[in-house]
């Protein structure tokens, strides 16, 4: 078990990507950079639309659409998470992409 903090960009819409990252690091077994840098996913509902990032396998979408769900992609940034964990005594870090931004570990 890892010990790990998050940070986010409260706006509108940020709780499902922080979960998201959550979901991936702990019950996928993502690192924090894969969870971090993951594609992410969006729906709630209103607007009654399901959006997502580049990268989500046109399948999920296509899923969605036959589900009767509108879709669309995300034409603008996302919400922003940064994450830091420990795993056995080392500390593992990665600054969401979409921001820009680095990590940076003094020993």
């Amino acid at each position: 078990m890892s010990e790990w903090s998050l940070g986010l960009q409260v706006v509108p819409g940020s709780l499902p990507p922080l979960a998201f990252v959550i979901m991936r690091h702990l019950w996928f077994g993502d690192s924090i950079k894969q969870a971090v840098d993951a594609s992410r996913i969006h729906h709630q509902l209103l607007p009654d639309e399901f959006s997502y990032e580049f990268g989500i396998l046109s399948q999920v979408v296509q899923g969605m659409e036959k589900l009767g769900h509108k879709v669309a992609r995300y034409r603008v940034r996302g919400s922003i998470v940064c994450a830091i964990a420990r795993l056995g005594g080392v500390l593992f870090a990665n600054a969401d992409y979409r921001k820009g931004g680095d990590v940076l570990g003094l020993n």
